[in-house]
């Protein structure tokens, strides 16, 4: 069994909520919603058997709703009430589905997220915001779709903070996050920008950089945009550098095997964490960059993609808590 984390929205945050108990998406075409204006996602993390998220009576083995292999892998709050392994106090098998599947008139695609029988919130390939409306178009049953393609450092990434992990989607300003050289930080702003499909293709080197789970202390696959800094480190870096810990871009790291361009197969999130100095935050194990909001130098590629994902930023205080690789340095690094 594979541990896989999607982002969903629940119930609670939907203005009408939608029904609990349909299970085929019948009547809901014509129907329209409202994502409230506080709403946000919530990461859940599913534990299964193969790589594809399924309606429960068609999820092999078992091909049975009530005993299908998709279980609920960690703690989690949805619409109130709690699900997770019996060690934490849920059933002994909080079992999840893809209840069904709608399309809006807008052609988005969104999944029904059912837990033990119940519909609890939507999922899809991408998650629908804060203050959209949608109107239902048509619905589906019997879907399944493979977890890699649902919206999930890109949107879904763990950061750690004093109270734990949380998605990076929800931290907001102000929020404490723990850093890797100063301990805990409060959050000064929060970046995001979702790039559809036709952004991605007519802008290719905006595509994400995909970490497979190790490679770089990362415990998951891991996404980031093409220039985002992760931390490297080891007795080779300060051999060739004179530094332990070094940062180097993530296209730079790109080795077409541990390291690759992600597959488009949809939309993708970025988020950006802004404190008042640039920081390195932890994620899955993995140490990467927040965004320098001095910029470094008007030059600096970091900035630079900053700058056409979301525009201008605030400048504080300067400097990067690293050295930063070129290019070549980094895959010279990679060599060893």
């Amino acid at each position: 069994m594979a541990v896989f984390r999607i982002g969903i929205i629940q119930f609670d945050d939907l203005s009408p909520a939608f029904s609990t108990t349909n299970t085929t998406g019948s009547g809901i075409p014509n129907q329209s919603f409202t994502v409230n204006g506080n709403a946000s996602p919530i990461t859940l993390f599913i534990d299964d058997d193969d790589s594809d998220f399924d309606d429960g009576f068609i999820d092999p083995p078992g091909n049975s709703t009530n005993n299908n292999n998709q279980l609920v892998a960690e703690p989690v709050t949805i619409n109130g009430t709690e699900y997770g392994p019996a060690a934490s106090g849920g059933t002994p098998e909080d079992q999840v589905e893809l209840e069904f599947a709608f399309t809006t008139d807008d052609g988005q695609v969104f999944y029904v997220v059912r837990i033990n029988g119940v519909n609890v919130g939507l999922t899809g390939p991408t998650l629908p915001q804060a203050g959209q409306s949608f109107t239902v178009d048509s619905a589906s049953d019997g879907e399944d779709e493979p977890y890699a393609n649902l919206a999930c450092f890109v949107s879904g990434t763990p950061i750690d903070t004093p109270a734990g992990a949380r998605a990076i989607e929800e931290i907001r300003p102000g929020d404490p996050v723990l850093t890797y050289d100063s301990g805990p930080m409060a959050v000064r702003e929060v970046a995001q920008r979702t790039l559809s499909v036709a952004e991605l293709l007519a802008h290719p080197h905006l595509r994400p950089i995909r970490f497979e789970a190790g490679m770089i202390g990362n415990a998951r696959p891991l996404l980031v945009s093409p220039q985002h800094r992760v931390l490297l480190r080891g007795p080779r870096a300060e051999l060739l550098f004179g530094e332990a810990e070094v940062l180097a871009a993530a296209t730079s790291l790109v080795d077409g095997r541990q390291v690759t361009r992600a597959a488009l197969t949809g939309p993708v999130t970025y988020h950006h964490l802004i404190f008042d100095a640039h920081q390195l935050v932890l994620s899955d194990g993995a140490v990467s960059e927040s965004l320098d909001p001095n910029g470094a130098a008007a030059q600096d590629p970091a900035v630079t993609e900053f700058h056409a994902l979301f525009g201008p930023i605030p400048r504080p205080d300067p400097g990067l808590v690293r050295p930063s690789l070129t290019r070549r340095e980094a895959r010279m690094l990679m060599r060893g």
